[in-house]
């Protein structure tokens, strides 16, 4: 009989247009285990992922919303909601870059020490890139959280970055030992 799946609630931020819908359609598509996906023209959307890692099964209940920083109670209701944040931001825009540290003290003004990972989006365009490598690579040693770059379009590092976050919880939630890592950093 397998154990039952470790509740994630997730939420994904970042600023207008960084990719955070297409990120999620990718991450849900490509996954071998059921998915649903639950649309509604209310704040925020949510998908719904399973992925296991070794013996864990993770249930991803996957939030995000464009402006809802806009919305306060709701903002601070999905931080508080979570067990970690993704914080995005697309390679190719300058402003949703910059945008960061603000996401940033905004989840940890709300959680202690979440677990969060900061993606840079749309790799597979990289002849279009604002944001070098070292840029980001910096701005995340600064905000001490990992760095991971992604691209939607042709799925590379989207599984990894799940698979990263399912590692981070685990490890804040003492849940290492079943899933079989070491911890990071």
């Amino acid at each position: 009989m397998s154990s039952p799946a470790t509740i994630a609630n997730t939420l994904i931020l970042g600023s207008r247009r960084a990719g955070k819908h297409r990120l999620i359609q990718r991450f849900a598509e490509t996954n071998l285990f059921p998915t649903t996906q639950e649309h509604q023209f209310v704040l925020p959307t949510q998908y719904s992922v399973l992925m296991s890692l070794n013996s864990q099964t993770f249930h991803f209940r996957i939030w995000f919303a464009s402006g809802i920083d806009r919305f306060r109670t709701v903002f601070r209701s999905l931080i508080q909601a979570s067990k970690g944040v993704i914080v995005i931001f697309s390679l190719l825009d300058r402003e949703s870059f910059e945008e960061v540290p603000y996401w940033v003290q905004q989840i940890r003004s709300e959680l202690l020490n979440p677990p969060l990972i900061l993606v840079g989006t749309k790799l597979d365009l990289g002849n279009l890139r604002e944001i070098s490598y070292c840029e980001a690579v910096d701005m995340a040693k600064r905000l001490k959280m990992p760095y991971l770059e992604t691209s939607a379009r042709d799925g590379t590092n989207v599984d990894q970055l799940f698979c990263l976050f399912m590692v981070l919880i685990g490890q804040k939630f003492g849940l290492s030992a079943r899933l079989g890592v070491n911890k990071i950093g």
